[in-house]
Formats: C-alpha cells, sequence, structure tokens
C-alpha cells in the first residue's frame, strides 16, 4: 500500500545541528505522539500523550510543513528531506534481527529430497544483489537436519559396536574384521531401493541405522565359532571352512525369518505410513540377502589378511631389518 516517504538529506540536517535519527524523532513525535505524564481520572491513571493535531497530518503537503527545530535554527520538514509517497510492504518480516522475505510451496512429488536439491541448484545459480542471501528451510531443512542426525548417530553406534564386541572377544583385530561386514549390506540396500523404485530418504536412512545393529550378528558368529576350532587346535583356513559350514544353516535362518517377517510390511504401499514403512522394510531386507552371502565370502578373507597376511608382513619386515642390522653390530 502507498505510504509518505521521508529521505533526510544529512547535509542539509546538519545545518541545523541535527542528524537523520533526530529529525526522525521529532517527525514521530508529531505524527505518532510522545507520552508526557499521567493524571488521575476518576482513580484512574490517564496516560497523557503529545503529538499533532490529526488535521495537521491528513495529506503530504501538511506533512512536508512540519517545522523542525535544532540547536542552529528552525526548517520545514521538506526544506531538508525529500518526502514522496511510494508503496510499502503491509507487514515487514525479520529472522535473527534481518529483513527477511518467504517463498513457500506445496511439494506435489513422491521424492522431496530431490525435489529440495532441485531447488538448491536453481538457489545457487541465482545472481543476488550484495547483501541478499537466500536460504531453504521448511521440509527441506528438516530433511538435512534429520540426515546430519542419522549420520551422527550411524557412526555412533558403529563405534559402540565395536567397543562392546572389543570388550567381550578381548582383541582388536576380530571386531574389525566384524565390521568389515557392514558396507556389504549397504550393496543390498541400495540395490534393493533401485529395484523398486523407491527413494533414499529418511526412512530408507533408518533401515541402515537398523541394519548396524542386525547385520554384524551374523559376522559375530562366524568368527566367534571360528575361534573356538582355533582353540581346539584346528589351523585358519581349517577352523574358517568348517565355521561356514557349521554356521550356514543359523546364518540363512536368520536372514530368512527376518526378510520374511518384514516381506509383508515392504509390499504394503497404499497408505502414506505403508510407503516409510516399505522403504524402511525394503533396506533391511536388501542389506540381509546382501550381507548373508557376501559375509561367507569376504569376512574370511578379511579375518585371513588379518590374521595371515599381515601378521606374515611384519614379521618378513622385521627378519629384514634384523639382517641389515646384524653387520653393524659384528663390526662394532
Amino acid at each position: 500500500r502507498d505510504e509518505i516517504v521521508v529521505d533526510v538529506n544529512p547535509t542539509e540536517a546538519s545545518k541545523l545541528g541535527l542528524s537523520t535519527l533526530t529529525v526522525a524523532f521529532q517527525v514521530n513525535q508529531f505524527l505518532v505522539g510522545r507520552p508526557i505524564t499521567e493524571v488521575d481520572l476518576d482513580g484512574s491513571a490517564t496516560t497523557v500523550v503529545l503529538k499533532g493535531s490529526s488535521e495537521d497530518v491528513d495529506n503530504i503537503e501538511k506533512v512536508k510543513a512540519i517545522a523542525v527545530s535544532g540547536p542552529l535554527g528552525t526548517a520545514r520538514l521538506d526544506e531538508i528531506a525529500d518526502i514522496v509517497v511510494r508503496e510499502g510492504p503491509l507487514t515487514i518480516s525479520r529472522i535473527d534481527g534481518r529483513r527477511s522475505a518467504s517463498v513457500t510451496g506445496v511439494i506435489t512429488g513422491d521424492d522431496a529430497q530431490a525435489i529440495g536439491l532441485e531447488v538448491q541448484e536453481k538457489i545457487d545459480a541465482l545472481s543476488l544483489p550484495r547483501g541478499v542471501e537466500v536460504t531453504v528451510g521448511g521440509i527441506f531443512q528438516q530433511i538435512a537436519e534429520g540426515f546430519e542426525d542419522i549420520f551422527l548417530a550411524m557412526g555412533i553406534g558403529i563405534i559402540l559396536v565395536y567397543l562392546v564386541m572389543t570388550a567381550s572377544l578381548g582383541t582388536l583385530r576380530n571386531p574389525f574384521v566384524i565390521i568389515m561386514s557392514l558396507p556389504l549390506a549397504v550393496i543390498g540396500a541400495l540395490t534393493a531401493l533401485a529395484i523398486t523404485g523407491r527413494a533414499l530418504g529418511l526412512p530408507a536412512m533408518m533401515g541402515m541405522l537398523l541394519l548396524v545393529g542386525i547385520v554384524v550378528t551374523n559376522a559375530i558368529v562366524l568368527i566367534a565359532f571360528v575361534e573356538q576350532l582355533r582353540e581346539r587346535g584346528l589351523g585358519i583356513q581349517d577352523a574358517l571352512i568348517q565355521g561356514a559350514k557349521v554356521r550356514l544353516r543359523p546364518i540363512l535362518m536368520t536372514a530368512f525369518t527376518t526378510s520374511f517377517a518384514l516381506l509383508p510390511l515392504a509390499a504394503f504401499v497404499e497408505s502414506e505410513g505403508g510407503i516409510i514403512g516399505a522403504e524402511l522394510a525394503t533396506v533391511v531386507i536388501g542389506g540381509l540377502m546382501s550381507s548373508t552371502f557376501l559375509t561367507l565370502v569376504v569376512v574370511p578373507v578379511v579375518y585371513t589378511v588379518m590374521h595371515v597376511s599381515i601378521p606374515s608382513l611384519f614379521a618378513r619386515l622385521g627378519s629384514r631389518l634384523g639382517r641389515s642390522s646384524s653387520p653393524v653390530a659384528e663390526t662394532a
């Protein structure tokens, strides 16, 4: 709507010994008024406000004629300021003390995260004036914060799982071997989402978080039995082969029973809650399938590397260093 804008000329105002702020104070006092005292009317305190007459400010010409006084003299308002009528906002909103404007919309697609990334690309491509900043809020901000929280929770969960296994197994190498089964679950989870055409959103990330605790159980079952066989005198290769054969059935039963229990949830896509449950269940099923089969291949390989290859490598390096230092000892 139209509003009267008073643009004070600092040079002209200084001739009266005034600043822009003091001129604005006088104009505001005339137009809006200033409380000067309180009087008691029938036992009730009433504030007395001093301001200009409403008849003196009913048009722009009368506003221009407002007298402004300073230590060095008095002048009309239009002599020290430009007074014009411009269109102004009905309301002014601020965020953290900064003037702001909000642009809102309704998401009509299914993948809110992909839409958010596309919106951010459009924002990054804008050529903004100096001092203007565009930030994303609403559902997009909530999704970003949700992903940050889930990634943090996954990192803390992996650390806690490793510490618990270290305390239980009494070694640092075997928990590392077991943790290596977690990336194997990601392969199946992403593949399952790609096959079903579902998005990697917050529900799917919740499924990833669940996999951190579920997937390691198969590797724990295998490695713990392998350690028992080694304590009975079997070699590493024989212990791995026999351990995989004996533990194959319980590992498969655990994975298949969990997957079959989640299968109805993954197939239920008629309601909004079902869609959320379907993404989570899809990730868990895919992660279990890939980790179960790859665990029987990758975990024994990593176990062999940690217990055979790396120790033998350090042993060879130690022997070479010992041989290279022995002539020096003989010479001394």
